[in-house]
């Protein structure tokens, strides 16, 4: 895996949705995206480095129940690997609902 890879997630998902790597400027509206990456996992085959992948975060923030980019990204994240929809949360602070991905990228 490499940050050109890492590059290309980004972008594909920017192509789709709003979206930040580490972190949203503030005061941005809702309807975007937040990803890093948090893991890096290299696996070896008779003694030497065979293959490797990163473990990316995905946050989506919206205002809107039964939001049309939910699909968009998870038919992104197909295109990519290996997910899971860790969670969906109401954010009663700011009315947001927060939907999170872990996505394996090699």
């Amino acid at each position: 895996m490499t940050q050109a890879k890492l590059k290309t997630f980004g972008v594909a998902l920017s192509d789709i949705v709003r979206a930040y790597h580490y972190r949203a400027p503030e005061n941005v509206a809702p309807g975007y995206a937040v990803w890093i990456e948090i893991a890096d996992t290299h696996v070896s085959a008779n003694n030497r480095h065979a293959e490797a992948a990163f473990t990316i975060a995905v946050d989506y923030f919206t205002a809107k129940e039964f939001d049309a980019s939910i699909d968009a990204i998870c038919d992104l994240l197909n295109g990519f690997g290996s997910w899971t929809l860790e969670s969906v949360q109401f954010e009663p602070d700011t009315s947001l609902i927060h939907y999170e991905w872990r996505l394996d990228y090699a």
